[in-house]
């Protein structure tokens, strides 16, 4: 495999009143590279708003993006909303990346790896379940895909859940 760099930026957009969460511009300006506690894998991450987004760049099935991120603290990723979307759509690497919503057996539906509530408006009907019961981020589209594959991840966590 080879390697690939990837380059982010991070834009910050701040109502007169000021934000809840302030964060030092100089720590969400760069990507940085963060390596995950005892593990050989390659991470970037940027923040954005009140997240900050890690791209676990060595590719796994969705469990193994669920596990990375879980043991380290964070989730994945979880879209909360359409302007979130079209944003990570503009800086995702040119692959599709695994994130956290998937097909639910016993519910019937689709859910989120919190299983929260999601304002992001998602047909989730349009899915086909034997197409593939986890869901994929790509710079044009949400599509679901089987589990077993392996690509990206994206791991989030919300500011307001780091420790002060």
């Amino acid at each position: 495999m080879s390697e690939q760099e990837v380059t982010f930026s991070t834009v910050r957009f701040q109502k007169t009143s000021g934000l809840q969460n302030r964060v030092r511009l100089e720590e969400t300006l760069k990507p940085r590279k963060a390596g995950l506690r005892g593990r050989g894998d390659k991470v970037y991450w940027f923040c954005y708003g009140r997240k900050c987004y890690y791209f676990v760049m060595d590719r796994k099935p969705w469990s193994g993006c669920k596990q990375t991120c879980q043991s380290s603290g964070l989730s994945l990723l979880k879209i909360d909303d359409e302007d979130e979307l079209k944003f990570l759509q503009l800086v995702v690497p040119s692959d599709v990346c695994w994130i956290g919503l998937s097909y639910d057996n016993k519910k019937k539906d689709w859910s989120w790896v919190d299983n929260g509530p999601s304002k992001l408006a998602l047909n989730t009907r349009k899915y086909n379940i034997r197409d593939g019961g986890c869901m994929l981020l790509s710079k044009t589209r949400l599509d679901n895909g089987n589990c077993d594959q392996v690509f990206i991840c994206i791991c989030a966590k919300r500011l307001d859940k780091f420790p002060h």
